[in-house]
């Protein structure tokens, strides 16, 4: 009988990899099976104890052989997903040619070969970020890190004391982003679009004009008292000037990421202009706002509202409900991750059908499910399911769970 207790204790402990919860549930059953003698008692704990700390290992190995994955696929798509990363190795020759020749040309050549492909990535690595911080943080993130190699420059020219070097690096980037950057966007918005009105946010252009302005004007007006003589201590009101016009430009731009992150209507909001990934769908009376809908779904919204960072399936049908979407985005990898383990994601899944319902925000509907109330049930408390129906509108409660082939 302690052979088969053992052999059940093994069969048990099998389980335990599977969850910390079901663990807990199989040692509970492993201790009913063994309270009939001491004896047996004893040679369970014996056995169920090397098996056990297995098992503890076992679920640290999966942790960190998960972890050490991700990082690699990570790593694999920030170097190889892009074809422009084959001139990174440029930056390297670059300091080669630095260090075992006098050709400065080169090296100027190589250098801005291999900082194209990090300008490009780190730009990239903002845009993944947006998904999860939201336009307006994902917009400061872009605009800030964006100049983080004209940073590194300047501070490496201004400890080499090349002031003058970046003093005119940082007034041609202020032109530039005022004239160059913008009329390129314009000139190639309308050859591209050229059948239809380009469409901008007001708000933002007089707000980026205004503190660009407000750039060039802290550096003019030290330049001007310098070139003028006009000084009443020379050096020293010209230095005094300028330190004052770095503090007024500091306070600036802190009251303008204060306004951007407190602001309702921020200003890097998408402008609507046109509704991407929503190109095979059938949409009717539908309020959209930004969503992961993708190219190939085929899928029905009529007379709904799609909440921010939504994402629904192929061959759903939204009807007359709500969508509130979700505080997060998940990556490709973390639904194939859930789907995998038989999770679901969060949002719509494939061929579900809801009508007159009411989607709190990060729940995750699985496959083939039906949110009708056919049965036209008026009220229902079923909290414990994750929904509730009130005056025959079905709400599904937020981080709620409705399995694949439910129908409610």
């Amino acid at each position: 009988m302690a052979n088969n207790n053992s052999q059940m204790a093994g069969t048990n402990s099998h389980f335990e990899l599977r969850s910390l919860e079901e663990r807990s549930v199989h040692e509970l059953e492993d201790e009913n099976l063994v309270s009939h003698g001491s004896i047996i008692r004893k040679t369970q704990s014996l056995d169920a104890a090397p098996q056990r700390s297995f098992s503890i290992a076992g679920s640290e190995d999966f942790d960190r052989n998960y972890v050490l994955n991700s990082m690699l696929r990570s790593i694999k798509v920030v170097l190889f997903s892009a074809k422009i990363n084959l001139l990174v190795p440029c930056g390297f020759l670059a300091i080669l040619v630095d260090l075992l020749t006098s050709h400065h040309g080169w090296v100027f050549l190589l250098s801005l070969l291999g900082i194209i492909p990090l300008a490009e990535r780190l730009g990239w690595a903002t845009e993944q970020l947006a998904f999860y911080t939201g336009a307006t943080v994902g917009g400061l993130l872009n605009a800030t890190f964006g100049n983080a190699t004209e940073l590194i420059i300047s501070i490496h020219a201004m400890r080499s004391g090349m002031i003058r070097v970046v003093q005119q690096s940082l007034l041609g980037s202020i032109l530039s982003n005022m004239l160059l950057v913008l009329g390129c966007a314009f000139f190639s918005g309308g050859i591209v679009h050229s059948n239809k009105e380009q469409v901008f946010n007001k708000s933002n252009a007089v707000m980026n004009s205004g503190l660009l302005l407000m750039a060039v004007m802290g550096l003019l007006f030290p330049a001007v008292l310098h070139s003028t003589h006009t000084e009443l201590h020379f050096g020293k009101s010209e230095l005094a000037l300028s330190r004052f016009s770095s503090c007024i430009m500091l306070v600036a731009y802190a009251a303008y990421l204060f306004f951007q992150l407190k602001s309702e209507n921020n200003l890097y909001a998408p402008v609507n202009e046109v509704q991407a990934y929503l190109y095979d769908g059938y949409f009717s009376n539908v309020n959209k706002t930004t969503h992961i809908i993708p190219h190939s779904t085929n899928c029905k919204i009529h007379h709904s509202v799609v909440g921010l960072r939504s994402c629904i399936s192929e061959g759903a049908i939204i009807e007359d409900s709500l969508l509130m979407g979700a505080d997060y985005y998940e990556t490709d990898a973390d639904r194939r991750f859930l789907a995998a383990k038989g999770s679901v994601p969060i949002g719509i899944g494939k061929n579900s059908h809801i009508k007159r319902a009411i989607i709190d925000k990060n729940a995750r509907i699985g496959d083939n499910v039906k949110i009708i109330n056919s049965d036209n049930v008026q009220e229902a408390a079923r909290e414990t399911d994750g929904y509730f129906i009130k005056s025959g509108i079905v709400t599904v409660i937020k981080d709620a769970l409705v399995p694949s082939g439910t129908v409610i």
